[in-house]
C-alpha cells in the first residue's frame, strides 16, 4: 500500500526539463517530511560514504556524478543511473546489486543486503532527494573552483526547523504529553517498556537536581510528598525554575560552550579582570528568560545596539574569553590566532559549524569556501586587541538614566580641584625657590612631571609598535621626575613608555620639543604633541605648541630604539 501511494505521488509530479547538455532530465518536487527522513538517513550516507569518491563533486569516472539528484537522472556515457519508480532500468541498482559481471559497484566489495534494499527503496519510491535542483552537476566544472551541491545545501545546520508529527503507540494509555509519544515509540520499536512511574520523594530530588544542581530539603521532600494538589508537580517545576539557582547551573553549559574562563591560559595564566560580570550576565539572562535572539545580538554587538543598557556592553565580553599569550613569539601570528578563536567560537555555538577549518583550506566537510573564511573573519578585524586589563579593555557602566551625566560631572569637579591646590603649590613653591635663592645664592630645580612610571619592552621594531598590546619585560618609577633611559638593560632593540603627570604652573601656551634615535610620541592630556617615527638619527628637532591651563594634565613617552646609538631628548 505504501509503494502504491508513493509510486502514485511520483508520477503526479514528476515532469520533463532540458538540462544543460540539452538531454532531457526529470524534476520531482520537494519529497515529503518521511521521504527526506529515509533519504537523510539511509540513502545519503551510502551515497557519500561508497559513490563520491569516484563519482562525487572532485572525481567523475565515466562522466558520472552522484552527488544530486539531477546528476544521478542525467547518468554518465552508459547512461542515466538512476530512473525514478523503474527498478530495473536504474544501472545504480544493477551495479550495486553485482548482477552484472562487468557493471559491478563498489568494485572492492559489495554493498551490505540492507544497503542494497535501501537504495531499491529509494529509486522505487521516485528517487527523492530534498533540496534537490533540476539542473545536473556538469562534470567539466572549471579546475579548483569550489562548488556547493545538493549535498551541502541539505547539510542539517541549514535545514529549518520543523514540527516533527508525533507518532502513533500501542499504549495510548502511558502517554500523558507529545513528548512521552516519541519517547515510547522509540522504546517499543525495541521491544521495550518504560520504567514504573518514579515515587515523589525521588521525582523531586531528580528534578532538584536537574533545574538547580542542588539536592532538595528533607522539608521540601515531605511538602512534594504529601501535597493533595493535582498541580503539585507542574508547581514544583515552576518553584525551581523561578530559583536563582537555575540560572547559576544551566549558565555553566553556555559557559563552556563560549570557552569562559577568569584567566588567559599559557605559563603566567593571569586574571582576565572583571570577567565574572559576563559569568554573571548569563545567569541573569537564564533567570529572566531573556529570548534566544537577544541573547545571540548582545553577545555579538551589545555595543551596537540602540539604547542598549548595561547587560548588553558586558555581554561583548564574549570576546574577550579566550586564551591569551601576553609574551608570544610571533605578534602577528599571535593576533590572527586571537580571531580565529573567534570565528571557531563563533561559528561553533551560534552556527553549528566549524568555520574554523577553512582557516587554511577549503573546508573538508561542511561546504564553507577558505575565502568564506576571512569574510567572516573580516568582521572582527575591528575589534580592540584584549591587553589584560589595559586601555579599551573595560568600560564605565551606569546603571541608571542620568548617571553617567553625573559622573562626568563630578571627575571635572574633582580635576577643577587638583588644579586649584597644584596652583596653590606652585604659589607656595616659588615662594620658597625665591626665598632658598636669595638665601642661599643657588637655584632650586623645579621637577615637572609628578608620578613619573615607565615600562620597559625589549624587541625589534622598525615603526612605533603598540605597547600597551605588549608585555613589559620592567617597569618602575622615576621620582627625578625625567624621561631617562637608564633603566634599560641593553643599547639596541627596545623601547619605554613614561607616564606621568605634568605640573602646568600657568595658563598660557606652550611649546614641546622632541629629538630622538629611533623612533618616539609625546602626548599630552590624551593627545599626540609632537611624533617622530620611523629609524633616524638625532640633530632633528621637532616642536609643537599647545595651550594649557594651569593645574595639572597627563603626559606620555613613547619611545624605540633599534640600533646604532642612544638619542632622546624632551623640552617644554
Amino acid at each position: 500500500m505504501i509503494q502504491r501511494i508513493a509510486r502514485l505521488s511520483v508520477l503526479t509530479v514528476l515532469a520533463l526539463v532540458i538540462g544543460p547538455t540539452g538531454r532531457p532530465v526529470l524534476a520531482v518536487e520537494e519529497p515529503s517530511a518521511e521521504q527526506a527522513r529515509f533519504f537523510e538517513a539511509k540513502v545519503r550516507p551510502i551515497l557519500v560514504e561508497h559513490c563520491f569518491k569516484c563519482h562525487g563533486p572532485k572525481k567523475q569516472k565515466s562522466g558520472l556524478r552522484l552527488d544530486s539528484r539531477a546528476s544521478a537522472l542525467l547518468g554518465g556515457d552508459t547512461g542515466p543511473a538512476v530512473v525514478p519508480g523503474k527498478v530495473e532500468d536504474s544501472l545504480l541498482i544493477t551495479a550495486i546489486s553485482h548482477e552484472d559481471d562487468i557493471l559491478k559497484m563498489p568494485p572492492s566489495q559489495k554493498l551490505s543486503s540492507a544497503q542494497v534494499a535501501d537504495l531499491t527503496r529509494w529509486v522505487r519510491m521516485g528517487a527523492p532527494w530534498p533540496g534537490g535542483s533540476d539542473e545536473p552537476k556538469v562534470a567539466n566544472a572549471q579546475k579548483g573552483e569550489y562548488q556547493i551541491t545538493d549535498q551541502d545545501r541539505a547539510h542539517w545546520a541549514f535545514q529549518p526547523i520543523e514540527r516533527p508529527k508525533v507518532p502513533e503507540v500501542k499504549d495510548n494509555g502511558w502517554v500523558k504529553n507529545p513528548i512521552d509519544a516519541f519517547v515510547l515509540a522509540k522504546l517499543e520499536s525495541k521491544g521495550l517498556r518504560p520504567n514504573p512511574a518514579a515515587p515523589r520523594h525521588e521525582l523531586i530530588r531528580r528534578l532538584s537536581y536537574n533545574l538547580t544542581g542542588l539536592p532538595p530539603t528533607p522539608e521540601q521532600v515531605e511538602a512534594f510528598v504529601h501535597d493533595p494538589s493535582p498541580d503539585a508537580y507542574e508547581n514544583l517545576v515552576d518553584r525551581l525554575l523561578a530559583s536563582p539557582r537555575y540560572g547559576e547551573t544551566w549558565a555553566r553549559h553556555w559557559l563552556d560552550l563560549v570557552r569562559f574562563a577568569e584567566t588567559n591560559s599559557y605559563e603566567r595564566d593571569n586574571p582576565k579582570p572583571n570577567a565574572w560580570r559576563y559569568r554573571d550576565y548569563v545567569v541573569r539572562a537564564l533567570n529572566q528568560d531573556m529570548p534566544y535572539d537577544r541573547f545571540v545580538r548582545e553577545q555579538l554587538a551589545g555595543d551596537e545596539l540602540p539604547g542598549a543598557g548595561p547587560d548588553a556592553l558586558i555581554a561583548t565580553g564574549f570576546y574577550r574569553l579566550g586564551i591569551w599569550d601576553d609574551d608570544p613569539s610571533d605578534r602577528e601570528q599571535a593576533l590572527f590566532d586571537g580571531l580565529d578563536d573567534i570565528v571557531a567560537t563563533t561559528s561553533q555555538v551560534f552556527l553549528g559549524l566549524t568555520v574554523d577549518c577553512a582557516r587554511c583550506h577549503d573546508h573538508k566537510l561542511d561546504p564553507i569556501p577558505q575565502k568564506d573564511y576571512y569574510r567572516l573573519l573580516s568582521f572582527f578585524r575591528n575589534i580592540n586587541p584584549y591587553r589584560n586589563g589595559g586601555p579599551t579593555d573595560e568600560a564605565s557602566l551606569f546603571l541608571k538614566p542620568g548617571d553617567k551625566e553625573d559622573h562626568d560631572a563630578k571627575l571635572a569637579d574633582l580635576e577643577r580641584t587638583k588644579d586649584d591646590l597644584q596652583r596653590q603649590i606652585n604659589a607656595i613653591e616659588a615662594d620658597f625657590r625665591k626665598a632658598y635663592q636669595q638665601s642661599e645664592g643657588s637655584q632650586v630645580r623645579q621637577i615637572d612631571i609628578d608620578g613619573l612610571h615607565y615600562r620597559f619592552y625589549r624587541d625589534t621594531w622598525d615603526r612605533l609598535p603598540e605597547f600597551d598590546a605588549l608585555k613589559a619585560e620592567e617597569t618602575g618609577d622615576l621620582p627625578r621626575g625625567l624621561f631617562d633611559l637608564a633603566p634599560r638593560t641593553r643599547d639596541t632593540a627596545f623601547g619605554f613608555v613614561f607616564e606621568g603627570t605634568l605640573i602646568v604652573p600657568r595658563d598660557g601656551s606652550y611649546t614641546f620639543a622632541l629629538d630622538s634615535d629611533d623612533g618616539a610620541r609625546l602626548s599630552v592630556q590624551g593627545k599626540t604633541v609632537v611624533e617622530y617615527d620611523g629609524i633616524h638619527g638625532v640633530g632633528q628637532e621637532r616642536t609643537e605648541t599647545v595651550t594649557l591651563a594651569a593645574g595639572r594634565v597627563s603626559i606620555r613617552l613613547d619611545y624605540f630604539q633599534r640600533r646604532n646609538g642612544l638619542g632622546l631628548s624632551v623640552a617644554w
